[in-house]
């Protein structure tokens, strides 16, 4: 009997660019994974998924009640540029019995003054005839195209560290600071009033030029 060949599937290739460098956008996607991955929907746990993070050359995900499943093994690690992972979420490839793991490579590089990503997911021959079955799994726009959404939707939001100030620069005021600053003026304006001080008394009724001084403008 003539052992059926192993079916061809080609890989699956999806693409985003985001606004940030590349640098930047290699350490979101693996270091802050867990802050944009679609855990909800996409994961092992689902509504008891707890977090993802990349430990120990491994990609593990949590559940809140504090069980843990690996989805991908690293195979290549070359920040900030390029990062493969040996892929088999919620399986266990090492224990036989058919069960395979595919390839997953990501990629990034420098576009247009941010980066694009691209995803290529293959290694579907492990699963022998199975592999385009495993293939339709992801496939359409519930799989890696809405994962990358993700991921540019959690570059765009991220939250960056305040700049450092130089060693002479004065602090921002803050909201604290303004509403102290507009106290004085205030205080001083209306002192003026008070005192039947013009220049003062100008400031409170509005006069740019004497509002200037009142405020401690040096060059009124």
């Amino acid at each position: 009997m003539t052992a059926r060949p192993t079916p061809t599937a080609p890989p699956i290739l999806r693409t985003a660019v985001v606004a940030r460098p590349v640098a930047e956008a290699f350490t979101i996607f693996t270091d802050e994974i867990g802050a944009w991955w679609p855990l909800p929907t996409h994961s092992v746990f689902q509504g008891e998924a707890g977090g993802v993070h990349f430990v120990d050359g491994k990609l593990i995900e949590r559940a809140t009640d504090g069980r843990q499943t690996t989805w991908a093994e690293v195979l290549t690690w070359e920040p900030p540029n390029r990062l493969v992972l040996s892929w088999f979420p919620g399986r266990r490839p090492e224990a036989g019995g058919g069960e395979g793991s595919g390839r997953v490579e990501v990629t990034f590089a420098e576009s247009d003054g941010g980066t694009r990503v691209d995803i290529r997911h293959d290694g579907w021959e492990a699963f022998g005839a199975d592999a385009l079955r495993r293939r339709r799994d992801y496939l359409g726009p519930s799989a890696w195209g809405h994962v990358l959404d993700h991921f540019a939707d959690g570059a765009e939001l991220r939250h960056d560290p305040e700049p450092e100030l130089a060693p002479d620069a004065e602090p921002p005021l803050g909201v604290d600071g303004l509403a102290a600053a507009y106290d004085e003026f205030f205080a001083v304006a209306e002192a003026g009033a008070a005192a039947g001080d013009p220049d003062k008394a100008g400031a409170a009724a509005g006069d740019p030029d004497k509002a200037g001084a009142a405020a401690g403008d040096p060059d009124k």
